[in-house]
């Protein structure tokens, strides 16, 4: 079974810092391991990781959803295994991401997106620290001020497999 809860990686996107757990980030990288949102080991093959990413998502995708008060829950279940697929399930993107962990001063993002968005472009949510942006396919892409600290500037859409770049540049901590 996957982790109960998963996270969407510092060096690779999206959608939240505030997410990670003990069980799917490395406490001293920050590097959230795919893998295990993936619920895969490291030496799966692509298909491997292609057939348990449509099993996970089809179990967590918000539209399976029977009780309102689980929707939230599971539309971030669902954007957290959207970014791990983007991470693991290209061959170019899954020798970047093991790259990337294997040198885990290596924060760069280099992922394909979509689109870039400005960050003066999404909508603030002060309630819950998240910015917004609507995604062409009726859902929307979500990323929180915690991620953005983090260096996160890769997000995917909560309902589909597109990503953007958000656009934005980091507070001085120090002013």
């Amino acid at each position: 079974t996957p982790p109960s809860s998963v996270h969407i990686p510092n060096s690779l996107t999206s959608v939240c810092a505030s997410m990670a757990t003990s069980d799917s980030q490395d406490g001293e990288t920050g590097i959230v391991d795919y893998y295990m949102v993936l619920d895969v080991d490291t030496d799966v093959s692509q298909e491997l990781i292609r057939k348990q990413f449509h099993k996970l998502s089809l179990e967590v995708h918000p539209d399976k959803c029977k009780e309102p008060q689980d929707a939230a829950m599971m539309t971030e279940k669902f954007q957290q295994l959207c970014t791990a697929y983007a991470a693991l399930g290209t061959p170019e993107n899954r020798r970047k991401y093991d790259a990337t962990v294997s040198n885990t001063s290596l924060v760069v993002q280099d992922f394909p997106v979509d689109d870039e968005i400005d960050l003066d472009d999404m909508k603030y949510d002060e309630s819950n620290d998240k910015y917004t942006y609507s995604c062409r396919c009726g859902s929307c892409f979500q990323v929180t001020e915690d991620a953005l600290d983090a260096g996160v500037d890769i997000v995917t859409c909560g309902g589909c497999t597109l990503s953007i770049r958000v656009l934005y540049e980091a507070a001085d901590d120090q002013e």
